[in-house]
């Protein structure tokens, strides 16, 4: 057995070499990523000896792209380690989703000096327009911002660190690039990716501030050929068709709608495009995943129809398409602003006059989609300078204090029933075991078993005392029986079906004690 052609170690799923391996005997094939066989195979070679083995689409089935709302993140799910053994031989090798087509380079150097994004090197961007960029680092970088101000000054920004052999996703929309610059507003900015030692290792993309196009302006995004997320401004007429399939139902000469289909689509032009864009956005309508920023929040689409064609010497061009949401269930629903007339802007009045308001009020301005990356306005008492913080960073502050809080004070205690706690029929038989925290963390196995103290209550207080003696050295785990040989229950507990158990721990750092009582009846 020979293997003639393998992946390479750093492949790109879209360039990926098929494996051909010559053998004059049956081939074992499996292929695994870590420990999870994806594939298990045998080939017979053909008339040539050789046997030839696609796993692209396999490979493609297992990399994704995750969208967050992290500034900086790690695609984790967008390059795979996996590996192929072939009659006993091993063979190692890493895939990220991209593709380059007619690729006259190895993937390894196109993809150091490459970020993921075919969008134009100069790309002209909104306020608020999201804009994320991805680079997968073969060696420990940095992702470098130089921003050029108003007054032909300049400023330098660490986006941040890129670690090797791993995809960074960066956040780089115009406002939240201003908050890095303290509220500066830049003209234009470049990026680029750069060794520990200051050598530049890709092509600088640039982003320069422009006003919406139009007043038609949408937001779409799309998850490209190479691995990243692009955004396209699509500037053209937008147009709107509803239909409805309305089922109806006759009875004794009664009509009624039973149910209706509706499906509401859009069409978008996207508005005039140069020689690049347009070339550009060939890669929009074969992506599998396309989305559009649509009442503050980012929603999954699918296109139904396209028109995609221009002729080389007309310019500019422009392409139409179709589209809805993929949510067929909500993209039904309405959610309407009800003041239209809400300003763009807010002017805050002098706070210490005594007839201080805010108009519009608050609750005419549409509700945000909260996410981790929401943004809220805040102020030190003890200055006198704006900042911001998101929602992400509030939830996780708030548990986290609650979580010292409760750690610190509350004793708590968490049942487990093996077979419920009321029963019809004899014999039956159910284990009761008791969890005690502090807090979050259980500390049941600290506690000595002097310190358990487990009573019963029936209506007969004899036999409750004998009972009582009997389980004095139970812990955390107790046996209920009922049947011939043994009844925890109590003499009268099917005549007055009243039984309840009650179990009292002591905690020994704190001397605190805390009890609970569940009762037990036949049905």
């Amino acid at each position: 057995m020979a293997i003639i052609q393998q992946p390479d170690a750093l492949s790109m799923s879209g360039n990926m070499k098929k494996f051909i391996v010559s053998s004059g005997t049956q081939i074992s094939f499996e292929l695994k990523e870590g420990d999870t066989v994806l594939l298990s195979a045998t080939y017979e070679p053909g008339m040539d000896g050789r046997a030839t083995i696609d796993i692209k689409d396999i490979i493609e089935s297992r990399l994704n792209y995750i969208i967050k709302y992290d500034n900086i993140y790690e695609q984790t799910e967008l390059v795979k380690s996996f590996t192929a053994t072939i009659d006993g031989v091993t063979s190692a090798f890493k895939v990220i989703r991209s593709g380059v087509a007619n690729l006259q380079d190895t993937p390894a150097n196109w993809l150091k000096n490459n970020f993921l994004t075919w969008q134009p090197q100069n790309k002209y961007v909104t306020y608020n327009s999201p804009e994320w960029l991805t680079y997968y680092a073969q060696e420990s970088c940095n992702i470098m911002l130089k921003a050029y101000l108003p007054g032909n000054t300049v400023q330098n920004v660490n986006l941040g660190a890129c670690e090797p052999g791993k995809a960074f996703t960066f956040n780089l929309q115009y406002a939240f690039i201003v908050g890095k610059l303290n509220q500066q507003y830049p003209t234009y900015f470049d990026v680029w990716a750069e060794t520990t030692a200051g050598i530049r290792l890709t092509y600088i993309q640039r982003y320069l501030y422009s006003d919406p196009k139009s007043e038609q302006e949408q937001w779409f995004m799309f998850e490209n050929s190479l691995g990243g997320l692009d955004t396209v401004r699509a500037s053209g007429d937008s147009d709107f068709t509803g239909r409805h399939d309305h089922k109806l139902s006759a009875i004794d000469n009664f009509s009624a709608e039973y149910d209706v289909d509706t499906e509401r689509t859009y069409n978008k032009n996207t508005g005039y495009l140069d020689n690049y864009e347009r070339r550009w956005l060939l890669d929009f309508f074969p992506s599998k995943k396309k989305y559009i920023y649509h009442l503050s929040a980012i929603r999954a689409i699918v296109v139904t129809y396209s028109d995609v064609k221009y002729t080389s010497s007309d310019l500019p061009s422009e392409y139409n398409f179709t589209y809805k949401f993929s949510d067929a269930d909500t993209s039904v629903l309405l959610n309407l602003i009800r003041n239209e007339d809400i300003p763009a802007d807010i002017t805050i009045p002098n706070l210490d006059s005594p007839d201080f308001h805010l108009p519009p009020r608050l609750s005419e301005y549409p509700l945000a989609y909260l996410h981790e990356g929401v943004i809220f306005p805040v102020f030190d008492p003890n200055s006198e300078q704006a900042q911001i913080t998101t929602f992400g960073r509030l939830v996780e502050r708030i548990t986290q204090d609650v979580s010292n809080a409760v750690k610190d004070k509350r004793l708590s205690m968490r049942f487990q029933f093996s077979n419920g706690n009321s029963f019809a029929n004899t014999p039956w038989q159910t284990t009761v075991t008791v969890h005690v925290f502090r807090g979050f963390d259980e500390i049941t196995a600290s506690i000595p078993a002097e310190n358990w103290d487990w009573t019963r209550a029936t209506t007969d207080p004899i036999d409750d005392n004998a009972w009582n003696i009997s389980h004095d050295r139970v812990t955390d785990t107790l046996t209920l029986r009922m049947d011939d040989q043994q009844n925890d229950f109590g003499n009268n507990i099917f005549k007055d079906r009243q039984c309840t158990f009650t179990v009292t721990v002591l905690v020994p750092d704190s001397g605190e004690t805390i009890s609970h009582t569940f009762n037990y009846a036949p049905y």
